[in-house]
Protein backbone atom coordinates (compact mmCIF):
# COMPACT_ATOMS: atom_id res chain seq x y z
CA UNK A 1 0.00 0.00 0.00
CA UNK A 2 1.16 3.48 -1.00
CA UNK A 3 0.65 6.77 0.96
CA UNK A 4 0.04 9.99 -0.74
CA UNK A 5 -0.36 13.23 0.65
CA UNK A 6 -1.49 15.28 -2.53
CA UNK A 7 -3.56 14.54 -4.69
CA UNK A 8 -2.08 15.52 -8.45
CA UNK A 9 0.91 13.26 -7.41
CA UNK A 10 -1.41 10.45 -7.88
CA UNK A 11 -3.75 11.63 -9.84
CA UNK A 12 -0.49 11.69 -12.49
CA UNK A 13 -0.24 7.67 -11.78
CA UNK A 14 -3.98 6.78 -12.15
CA UNK A 15 -5.97 6.00 -15.64
CA UNK A 16 -9.48 4.80 -12.67
CA UNK A 17 -9.86 3.96 -9.35
CA UNK A 18 -12.23 2.80 -7.24
CA UNK A 19 -12.43 5.13 -4.14
CA UNK A 20 -13.92 4.90 -0.53
CA UNK A 21 -13.89 8.02 1.88
CA UNK A 22 -14.26 8.37 5.61
CA UNK A 23 -12.22 9.42 8.38
CA UNK A 24 -11.90 5.90 9.39
CA UNK A 25 -10.48 6.79 13.30
CA UNK A 26 -10.07 3.43 14.60
CA UNK A 27 -11.25 1.07 11.14
CA UNK A 28 -13.71 -0.23 13.43
CA UNK A 29 -16.15 -3.34 11.52
CA UNK A 30 -18.56 -0.26 9.81
CA UNK A 31 -15.42 1.05 7.80
CA UNK A 32 -13.77 -2.61 7.58
CA UNK A 33 -17.49 -2.63 5.58
CA UNK A 34 -16.74 0.22 3.51
CA UNK A 35 -13.30 -1.40 2.47
CA UNK A 36 -14.73 -5.04 1.78
CA UNK A 37 -17.60 -3.64 -0.87
CA UNK A 38 -14.67 -1.47 -2.05
CA UNK A 39 -12.23 -4.53 -2.88
CA UNK A 40 -15.46 -6.02 -4.36
CA UNK A 41 -15.90 -3.01 -6.74
CA UNK A 42 -11.86 -2.54 -7.37
CA UNK A 43 -11.81 -6.33 -8.54
CA UNK A 44 -14.45 -5.75 -10.77
CA UNK A 45 -13.62 -2.67 -12.15
CA UNK A 46 -9.87 -3.81 -12.07
CA UNK A 47 -8.96 -0.45 -10.59
CA UNK A 48 -6.34 0.26 -7.59
CA UNK A 49 -8.95 0.88 -3.97
CA UNK A 50 -7.99 4.13 -2.72
CA UNK A 51 -8.87 5.69 0.75
CA UNK A 52 -9.65 8.97 0.96
CA UNK A 53 -9.27 10.39 4.22
CA UNK A 54 -8.71 13.78 5.93
CA UNK A 55 -5.86 14.95 8.37
CA UNK A 56 -6.73 16.70 10.53
CA UNK A 57 -10.19 15.73 11.44
CA UNK A 58 -12.76 18.22 10.01
CA UNK A 59 -14.51 17.78 13.64
CA UNK A 60 -11.36 19.16 14.66
CA UNK A 61 -11.17 22.14 11.96
CA UNK A 62 -15.05 23.36 12.62
CA UNK A 63 -14.47 22.56 16.19
CA UNK A 64 -10.96 23.91 17.27
CA UNK A 65 -12.03 24.67 20.88
CA UNK A 66 -13.19 21.09 21.72
CA UNK A 67 -11.65 18.28 22.97
CA UNK A 68 -11.33 15.75 20.09
CA UNK A 69 -9.51 12.17 20.84
CA UNK A 70 -8.57 10.33 17.80
CA UNK A 71 -8.09 6.54 18.03
CA UNK A 72 -5.77 6.33 15.87
CA UNK A 73 -2.85 8.14 14.27
CA UNK A 74 -1.77 8.63 10.15
CA UNK A 75 0.53 6.00 10.83
CA UNK A 76 -1.40 3.78 12.89
CA UNK A 77 -4.04 3.90 10.54
CA UNK A 78 -1.57 3.50 7.97
CA UNK A 79 -0.33 -0.02 9.12
CA UNK A 80 -3.84 -1.25 9.82
CA UNK A 81 -5.12 -0.16 5.81
CA UNK A 82 -1.99 -1.58 4.79
CA UNK A 83 -3.48 -5.37 6.20
CA UNK A 84 -7.03 -4.91 4.55
CA UNK A 85 -5.15 -5.12 1.29
CA UNK A 86 -5.83 -1.66 0.01
CA UNK A 87 -4.19 -0.41 -2.75
CA UNK A 88 -3.70 3.66 -1.72
CA UNK A 89 -4.40 5.41 1.46
CA UNK A 90 -4.55 9.13 -0.05
CA UNK A 91 -4.43 11.62 3.31
CA UNK A 92 -5.44 15.42 2.37
CA UNK A 93 -5.57 18.44 4.34
CA UNK A 94 -8.79 19.76 5.76
CA UNK A 95 -8.33 23.26 5.84
CA UNK A 96 -10.32 26.36 5.16
CA UNK A 97 -9.92 26.18 1.24
CA UNK A 98 -10.91 22.47 1.40
CA UNK A 99 -13.88 23.28 3.16
CA UNK A 100 -15.23 25.86 1.39
CA UNK A 101 -15.18 23.73 -2.09
CA UNK A 102 -18.86 22.67 -2.89
CA UNK A 103 -20.25 19.94 -2.99
CA UNK A 104 -20.39 19.38 -6.84
CA UNK A 105 -16.41 20.97 -6.98
CA UNK A 106 -15.40 18.27 -4.56
CA UNK A 107 -17.24 15.62 -7.04
CA UNK A 108 -15.66 16.89 -10.12
CA UNK A 109 -12.17 18.27 -9.56
CA UNK A 110 -11.31 15.75 -7.08
CA UNK A 111 -12.89 12.36 -7.66
CA UNK A 112 -14.06 13.17 -11.24
CA UNK A 113 -11.38 14.79 -12.78
CA UNK A 114 -8.07 13.27 -10.35
CA UNK A 115 -8.78 10.28 -9.29
CA UNK A 116 -10.81 8.97 -12.70
CA UNK A 117 -13.58 6.89 -10.17
CA UNK A 118 -15.39 4.87 -11.63
CA UNK A 119 -17.27 4.08 -8.55
CA UNK A 120 -17.30 5.41 -4.79
CA UNK A 121 -18.16 3.93 -1.40
CA UNK A 122 -19.24 6.07 1.10
CA UNK A 123 -21.85 5.14 4.15
CA UNK A 124 -25.54 6.25 3.96
CA UNK A 125 -25.14 9.40 5.89
CA UNK A 126 -22.22 10.67 4.16
CA UNK A 127 -22.13 14.24 4.28
CA UNK A 128 -19.79 16.16 1.89
CA UNK A 129 -18.95 20.02 0.43
CA UNK A 130 -19.54 23.39 1.84
CA UNK A 131 -21.68 23.24 5.18
CA UNK A 132 -21.94 19.82 4.67
CA UNK A 133 -24.94 20.54 2.14
CA UNK A 134 -24.06 17.20 -0.05
CA UNK A 135 -25.95 14.42 0.61
CA UNK A 136 -26.64 10.97 -0.73
CA UNK A 137 -29.46 11.98 -2.79
CA UNK A 138 -26.93 14.68 -4.66
CA UNK A 139 -23.54 11.95 -4.82
CA UNK A 140 -26.52 9.48 -6.47
CA UNK A 141 -27.35 12.54 -8.96
CA UNK A 142 -23.79 13.44 -9.44
CA UNK A 143 -22.95 9.81 -10.08
CA UNK A 144 -25.28 9.47 -12.58
CA UNK A 145 -24.28 12.76 -14.18
CA UNK A 146 -20.28 12.05 -14.18
CA UNK A 147 -21.40 7.97 -14.83
CA UNK A 148 -19.56 6.68 -11.80
CA UNK A 149 -21.10 4.07 -9.90
CA UNK A 150 -22.20 4.52 -6.18
CA UNK A 151 -22.49 2.36 -3.14
CA UNK A 152 -24.10 3.19 -0.29
CA UNK A 153 -23.19 1.34 2.50
CA UNK A 154 -25.77 0.61 5.72
CA UNK A 155 -24.62 1.24 9.42
CA UNK A 156 -23.37 -2.08 11.02
CA UNK A 157 -24.67 -2.64 14.32
CA UNK A 158 -23.62 -4.57 17.63
CA UNK A 159 -25.84 -4.97 20.28
CA UNK A 160 -28.92 -3.01 18.70
CA UNK A 161 -26.76 0.21 18.37
CA UNK A 162 -24.69 1.57 15.30
CA UNK A 163 -21.18 0.99 15.19
CA UNK A 164 -19.13 4.09 15.44
CA UNK A 165 -15.64 5.89 16.45
CA UNK A 166 -17.54 7.84 18.92
CA UNK A 167 -18.95 4.16 20.64
CA UNK A 168 -15.70 3.02 20.41
CA UNK A 169 -14.08 6.19 22.44
CA UNK A 170 -16.88 5.56 24.82
CA UNK A 171 -15.74 2.34 25.40
CA UNK A 172 -12.33 2.93 26.10
CA UNK A 173 -13.23 6.08 28.45
CA UNK A 174 -15.40 3.69 30.23
CA UNK A 175 -12.76 0.87 30.66
CA UNK A 176 -14.65 -1.76 28.75
CA UNK A 177 -12.04 -3.04 26.39
CA UNK A 178 -14.19 -6.21 25.66
CA UNK A 179 -17.01 -3.66 23.98
CA UNK A 180 -13.98 -2.02 22.43
CA UNK A 181 -12.85 -4.72 20.74
CA UNK A 182 -15.99 -6.03 19.84
CA UNK A 183 -16.66 -3.14 18.06
CA UNK A 184 -13.15 -2.77 16.26
CA UNK A 185 -12.96 -6.63 15.53
CA UNK A 186 -9.49 -6.71 17.55
CA UNK A 187 -8.24 -5.43 20.35
CA UNK A 188 -7.45 -1.08 20.91
CA UNK A 189 -4.16 -0.79 20.02
CA UNK A 190 -1.05 2.30 19.70
CA UNK A 191 2.23 1.81 18.04
CA UNK A 192 5.20 4.08 18.59
CA UNK A 193 9.28 3.63 18.41
CA UNK A 194 10.72 3.03 21.28
CA UNK A 195 13.13 6.02 22.47
CA UNK A 196 14.85 6.08 25.61
CA UNK A 197 13.35 7.60 28.85
CA UNK A 198 14.72 8.61 32.33
CA UNK A 199 15.84 4.90 33.08
CA UNK A 200 13.44 5.19 36.33
CA UNK A 201 12.15 2.04 36.03
CA UNK A 202 15.35 0.14 35.20
CA UNK A 203 16.17 1.70 38.34
CA UNK A 204 13.15 -0.10 40.52
CA UNK A 205 13.67 -3.34 38.66
CA UNK A 206 10.81 -2.86 35.96
CA UNK A 207 12.41 -1.81 32.77
CA UNK A 208 10.07 -0.11 30.78
CA UNK A 209 9.96 0.83 26.47
CA UNK A 210 9.17 4.24 26.40
CA UNK A 211 6.92 4.92 23.67
CA UNK A 212 5.77 8.58 22.71
CA UNK A 213 2.13 8.60 21.68
CA UNK A 214 2.61 11.77 19.66
CA UNK A 215 -1.37 13.00 20.16
CA UNK A 216 -2.13 15.43 22.97
CA UNK A 217 -4.73 13.57 24.00
CA UNK A 218 -5.03 9.31 24.39
CA UNK A 219 -8.82 7.29 24.00
CA UNK A 220 -7.27 5.48 26.91
CA UNK A 221 -5.89 6.36 30.41
CA UNK A 222 -4.47 3.87 33.51
CA UNK A 223 -2.68 0.93 33.74
CA UNK A 224 -3.45 -2.23 31.26
CA UNK A 225 -2.12 -6.18 30.62
CA UNK A 226 -1.38 -5.36 26.93
CA UNK A 227 0.22 -8.22 24.35
CA UNK A 228 3.71 -6.15 22.89
CA UNK A 229 4.03 -7.30 19.37
CA UNK A 230 7.82 -6.21 17.58
CA UNK A 231 9.95 -7.09 14.45
CA UNK A 232 10.84 -10.12 15.49
CA UNK A 233 8.87 -11.09 18.65
CA UNK A 234 5.35 -11.17 20.80
CA UNK A 235 5.17 -10.66 24.50
CA UNK A 236 2.84 -9.94 27.17
CA UNK A 237 3.48 -6.77 29.53
CA UNK A 238 2.28 -3.89 31.72
CA UNK A 239 1.29 -0.86 29.85
CA UNK A 240 0.65 2.67 31.38
CA UNK A 241 -0.46 5.47 30.03
CA UNK A 242 -1.40 8.72 31.35
CA UNK A 243 0.79 11.58 33.03
CA UNK A 244 2.86 10.14 35.44
CA UNK A 245 0.94 12.12 38.34
CA UNK A 246 4.15 11.46 40.85
CA UNK A 247 6.07 12.99 38.25
CA UNK A 248 4.02 15.50 36.74
CA UNK A 249 4.55 15.10 33.20
CA UNK A 250 3.17 17.44 30.25
CA UNK A 251 2.25 15.31 27.93
CA UNK A 252 0.70 11.72 27.68
CA UNK A 253 3.18 8.67 27.94
CA UNK A 254 2.97 5.25 26.76
CA UNK A 255 5.43 3.09 29.07
CA UNK A 256 5.49 -1.11 28.69
CA UNK A 257 7.38 -3.13 31.13
CA UNK A 258 7.22 -6.72 29.21
CA UNK A 259 6.62 -9.58 31.09
CA UNK A 260 10.46 -12.49 31.42
CA UNK A 261 11.99 -9.68 28.61
CA UNK A 262 15.99 -8.76 28.55
CA UNK A 263 16.91 -7.39 25.33
CA UNK A 264 17.86 -3.91 23.63
CA UNK A 265 15.26 -3.06 21.38
CA UNK A 266 15.37 0.95 21.37
CA UNK A 267 14.67 2.12 18.08
CA UNK A 268 11.66 -0.77 17.74
CA UNK A 269 8.45 0.23 16.52
CA UNK A 270 5.71 -1.93 18.96
CA UNK A 271 2.40 -2.49 18.76
CA UNK A 272 1.07 -2.53 22.22
CA UNK A 273 -2.75 -4.00 22.50
CA UNK A 274 -4.77 -3.33 25.19
CA UNK A 275 -6.17 -6.60 26.35
CA UNK A 276 -7.21 -5.66 29.90
CA UNK A 277 -7.71 -2.62 32.30
CA UNK A 278 -6.43 -2.97 35.86
CA UNK A 279 -7.27 0.70 37.29
CA UNK A 280 -6.76 4.04 36.89
CA UNK A 281 -3.77 6.28 37.50
CA UNK A 282 -3.05 7.02 40.74
CA UNK A 283 -1.42 9.30 42.84
CA UNK A 284 1.79 7.99 45.60
CA UNK A 285 3.00 9.62 48.76
CA UNK A 286 6.53 8.15 48.15
CA UNK A 287 8.00 6.73 45.46
CA UNK A 288 8.27 3.32 47.63
CA UNK A 289 4.56 3.40 47.59
CA UNK A 290 4.59 3.45 43.58
CA UNK A 291 7.26 0.74 43.53
CA UNK A 292 5.04 -1.64 45.19
CA UNK A 293 2.03 -0.61 43.58
CA UNK A 294 4.17 -1.72 40.70
CA UNK A 295 5.08 -4.80 41.91
CA UNK A 296 1.04 -6.03 42.33
CA UNK A 297 0.18 -4.44 38.89
CA UNK A 298 2.60 -7.05 37.72
CA UNK A 299 1.22 -9.78 39.38
CA UNK A 300 -2.20 -9.29 38.95
CA UNK A 301 -1.46 -9.18 34.72
CA UNK A 302 0.33 -12.44 35.20
CA UNK A 303 -2.64 -13.74 37.02
CA UNK A 304 -4.81 -12.20 33.67
CA UNK A 305 -2.56 -13.89 31.22
CA UNK A 306 -2.63 -17.17 33.54
CA UNK A 307 -6.51 -17.06 33.57
CA UNK A 308 -7.07 -16.63 30.06
CA UNK A 309 -4.40 -19.04 28.87
CA UNK A 310 -6.92 -21.64 30.45
CA UNK A 311 -10.04 -21.05 28.75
Amino acid sequence: MKLYRELPQLAKILSRSVVTIGNFDGLHLGHQELIRQGLSLALRYQAPLVVLTFESNPRSFFQPEQQHIQLQRLSEKFFELQDHSVDVLLCLRFDAAFSALSAEQFVKEYLVDQLKVCAVVVGEDFRFGAQQKGDQSLLRALSQRFHFELNLVAPISLDDARVSSTRVRAALANGDLLLAERLLGRPYSMTSRVVYGDQRGRQWGFPTANCPVCRPHCAVNGIFAVQVTGEDFVAQGVASVGFRPVFAVEKPLLEVYILDFDRDIYGQRLKVEFLHKMRDEENFDSVDSLIERIREDVLEAKSFFESNARR
